[in-house]
This record gives C-alpha cells, sequence and structure tokens, in this order.
C-alpha cells in the first residue's frame, strides 16, 4: 500500500483485528431523529459511559450509497471508533432515492445536526464543536454542509435562535463535481442510465449545466468554510480522484484550510472492500479532528482528551 504520506506505514493490520469492538467504554442508543411523511429517520448514537460528566466534541456520520441503498449501520466500524477515542458519535439514516430525490438527504442531514444541538447534554456533547463525516455519496453531503456558510449551517428563515457552528467536514472518496455524471461533462461521456439517473436524482432534465452545479460541493466553494479533509484513493474509477484534487486545489486558493490524503493503488470504497485499510483511514480522521478540535478539559484528572 502506498498513501501520499512522508513517513512510511505499517503493514496493515489483519481484517480479524477490526472486527473487536471494547464494548466496555461504549454504549450504543438508537433515536428517531426525525418523521417526515410516513419516514422514520433513525439514528445511532455511540458514548462512552460517563461520558455526561464532560464536554466531549461530537461527529455526525453520514453514509454512502449513491444516495439510493445502505443505512446508518455501514457507518458502525468508524463510528464505534471514534467513540472510543472519546468522541460523541452519530450515524444516521436519511432519506433515499428513487422516491425521495435531492435536496430530501441533504435536508435529513441538517435535522440530524439540529437534534445532535438539542440533546447535547445528556451524552457530554459540546455542541460547539461539532464535525461531519461521510463516504462517497454521504461525503458529498457531508461537503455540502461545510459550504452552506461561514462555519455554521443554515437555519429556517423563522428559527430566531443562533446558527449551528461546524467545526470541520471528512469526506471520503466524496463526488465533488456532479457534473462529471451528466452528458455535460467535457472530458467523459457518461451512459444513459447515469445521465438518467442523476437527472431524477437533482429533479431536473436534459442536464440542466445548474441544477448539476449548484448541488456540487466543487461549485458552492467560497472563503471561510470549515476545515475539510479529504480521503481519495487515486485508482478509483467510480468518483475520480482528480475531483478531490481539483476541490482541494479551489479549497486552497480560497484560503481554505484543507487537506487531502491520496492513497495511490486504491480504487472506490477501498475502506469497505478491503476493511484491513481502514485504520490507516481512522488515523488520518483522528489526526485531523485533533487538529481542528479543541482541547478537552477533564473534569477527571485520569480522563483522557480524544485522541
Amino acid at each position: 500500500m502506498r498513501c501520499s504520506r512522508s513517513a512510511a506505514l505499517e503493514i496493515p493490520p489483519t481484517p480479524q483485528r477490526l472486527r473487536k469492538y471494547d464494548l466496555t467504554k461504549v454504549k450504543k442508543e438508537m433515536f428517531v431523529y426525525r418523521q417526515v411523511d410516513r419516514c422514520r429517520l433513525k439514528m445511532n448514537l455511540f458514548y462512552q459511559p460517563g461520558a455526561e460528566r464532560f464536554s466531549r466534541p461530537g461527529i455526525l456520520l453520514i453514509h454512502g450509497g449513491a444516495w439510493t441503498v445502505g443505512s446508518r449501520v455501514l457507518a458502525t466500524w468508524y463510528a464505534r471508533k471514534l467513540a472510543e477515542a472519546g468522541y460523541v458519535a452519530a450515524a444516521m439514516d436519511y432519506r433515499k432515492m428513487p422516491q425521495y430525490p435531492f435536496p430530501a438527504c441533504l435536508d435529513d442531514a441538517k435535522a440530524a445536526l439540529e437534534w445532535l444541538i438539542q440533546h447535547a447534554t445528556p451524552y457530554g456533547l459540546d455542541p460547539g464543536r461539532i464535525a461531519v463525516m461521510g463516504d462517497s455519496a454521504g461525503g458529498h453531503l457531508a461537503l455540502l454542509l461545510a459550504s452552506k456558510s461561514r462555519d455554521n449551517l443554515e437555519r429556517a428563515e423563522d428559527d430566531k435562535t443562533d446558527v449551528i457552528p461546524l467545526k470541520a467536514a471528512i469526506g471520503l472518496y466524496p463526488p465533488s463535481d456532479l457534473t462529471y455524471y451528466s452528458g455535460i461533462h467535457k472530458h467523459k461521456i457518461k451512459s444513459a442510465f447515469t445521465q438518467w439517473f442523476m437527472n431524477r436524482f437533482l429533479q431536473t432534465a436534459d442536464n440542466n449545466k445548474e441544477a448539476f452545479a449548484s448541488a456540487s460541493p466543487l461549485y458552492c466553494l467560497h472563503p471561510g468554510m470549515c476545515p475539510v479533509l479529504l480521503v481519495h484513493g487515486k485508482r478509483d474509477s467510480v468518483v475520480p480522484w482528480e475531483q478531490s484534487a481539483l476541490y482541494f486545489e479551489r479549497s486552497k486558493k480560497l484560503g481554505n484550510p484543507i487537506q487531502l490524503v491520496s492513497f495511490e493503488s486504491q480504487g472506490h470504497a477501498f475502506d469497505y472492500i478491503r476493511p484491513h485499510y481502514r485504520h490507516f483511514v481512522l488515523d488520518e480522521v483522528l489526526s485531523f479532528l485533533r487538529r481542528q478540535m479543541a482541547p478537552v478539559t477533564a473534569k477527571n484528572p485520569q480522563e483522557q482528551n480524544p485522541a
């Protein structure tokens, strides 16, 4: 394995190691964070017992699956590991295609963040220190949340309370340029099915350029955004690595704090296809969050800050 890092990486751990959780450290609870029509949207919350005595940073995890398949369960491994490291981690479901086109999934992600803020106290969550993380389609939503305002999320016009601060965003192989999946992309003509699916997802027709661009994080960049971490395999044929490279360059030119970690020989969803790579991704995520989240002041001298 090669990763764009100056230091040499160790041999990947065995897959068996990945399946082991420290159940004495992490507690799991399930909640319905939103009900829309007949959809009861659920969230799994992972945290350390006794965490309510401290002020912990939180992270919302959004699963991938082409905005069509999958569930919050896909984010379980990362959620548990982040909770073991001292974070309050929430893995969410969201409405999906074909019944619910964009922006239903984005609205659900906003609602999930709102729920975390409103229920922060019982779980020792610091509402001013929340990050978002997603893979593939979930990474697309995470980057859109990061771009909604200057370090904050928008609220409804009739909501007079303060906006939600977003401390950081993490995207694992995220599609940041949806125009790539339309017939208007100058470098590659996509299949008729892909074009049909994306037009339906974006509720448009004839590859409307404005619709594709407005739902693309690449075209929503602006100065003053929260720090972003991108993780991408250079052999990704589903979401080309070049998308993250271009997002990185444009964001950097705007003065935004951003980091791109590239895995030289890996394709799309490599951490799921080859689970032993998850530890390397987790190391990058924890290192990034450690720099972006303010240190936790523990009330117990033996309590450690999130790693």
